[in-house]
């Protein structure tokens, strides 16, 4: 992006366009690409988090039983 803002600003349009493109891509690419990383992840701790929360509810209840 720092050769397509100074390509800009030197008034050279085309070279601004071919800097600019790999820098947008770099500032989009790493972002989709942790979000799709994220999903994987939840996807795959949530039963996890869901069986214990099912195991403290369990405790739960066992312990109301004894009052």
């Amino acid at each position: 992006m720092e050769f397509a803002t100074f390509a800009y600003l030197a008034g050279n349009v085309p070279a601004c366009v071919i800097f600019a493109v790999p820098g947008i891509l770099e500032w989009v690419l790493p972002a989709l690409i942790y979000k799709g990383a994220r999903n994987r992840k939840t996807r795959k701790v949530n039963p996890m988090i869901e069986q214990h929360y099912d195991a403290i509810n369990q405790l739960n209840e066992q312990g109301y039983g004894f009052i």
